[in-house]
């Protein structure tokens, strides 16, 4: 992963350019003339990133070579040494986004409020169905409740999100170090796309469950992980700027701002999270 965000960084600030040299396009200015595949298929994030990653597993070593050798073996630059400034950046944010580094990622956007909607036919609202197709599509198959054909009436808190079919459960268990990478993971996701997914808050709780709620107000926040007397467990806060008095019980450390809205499209990079035992 980190090889291909030094990449993107470096080709286009991380952004899904429809412009570039030539007929370069996309997250990785891939060529359609150089046989990366259609103009639609490298604008497509998760098809150009796929695609990175096909070429840079042919590249014979590319597991133990300097992040900017082994891209500028995929990517063919002229100016070859350029990912090496990303190094660092690439780096800290892949820990952050497949949850090695917990906690380290925040996000803000503002984002118009959005009308009521009504339950579909599996429970959720659009929105709410919106993200748990995203999470499915990016992680794949996942354990998640909390919703019901009809929609639900009990098991949640008095004024819970659940019974508005505006959130959604999913199950990372049993508790281990795997499942808890797999959880900040999944948050991360949600935080990046919080714009996107009109995702409201997302909360990881010590018994190995994720709560993401979508609803559409404005001006979200999403930052430090802190404790709420009503969850005694981390959240992710998505309400304004809040005064996060207990946010000393973890250690926050360096934030990284999400740079575009096509982010953690590279988290089809769940490709590359799911081979991170194995790197």
């Amino acid at each position: 992963m980190s090889i291909a965000l030094a990449t993107a960084y470096q080709e286009s600030d991380i952004r899904n350019l429809d412009h570039g040299d030539r007929d370069s396009l996309g997250l990785f200015q891939q060529r359609p003339s150089q046989g990366w595949g259609s103009t639609s298929q490298v604008q497509d994030p998760f098809y150009a990133t796929n695609a990175f990653y096909d070429a840079l597993e042919k590249v014979d070593g590319y597991q133990d070579m300097p992040i900017t050798e082994a891209a500028q073996e995929v990517q063919h630059s002229a100016f070859g040494g350029a990912y090496a400034g990303h190094e660092a950046d690439a780096r800290a944010l892949a820990s952050a986004l497949t949850g090695y580094s917990q906690a380290r990622y925040s996000c803000r956007v503002n984002l118009e409020g959005a009308d009521p909607e009504r339950l579909g036919a599996n429970g959720l609202t659009p929105r709410a169905d919106l993200v748990r197709r995203a999470l499915v599509r990016v992680f794949g198959p996942l354990p998640m409740g909390g919703f019901a054909p009809g929609g639900v009436s009990s098991g949640h808190t008095q004024g819970s999100a659940h019974y508005e079919g505006r959130a959604i459960d999913v199950f990372v268990r049993p508790v281990n170090a795997a499942n808890k990478r797999t959880g900040w993971a999944i948050a991360s996701y949600l935080v990046a796309h919080a714009s996107r997914l009109h995702v409201d808050y997302a909360r990881l709780g010590a018994a190995g469950l994720l709560i993401a709620g979508a609803t559409g107000t404005s001006a979200w926040w999403f930052g430090k992980p802190f404790l709420t007397s009503a969850h005694a467990e981390p959240v992710v806060p998505v309400l304004g700027p809040l005064a996060l008095a207990s946010a000393a019980l973890f250690d926050v450390g360096v934030y990284l701002a999400v740079v575009g809205t096509t982010m953690l499209t590279l988290v089809s990079l769940a490709r590359a999270s799911r081979n991170a035992e194995e790197r």
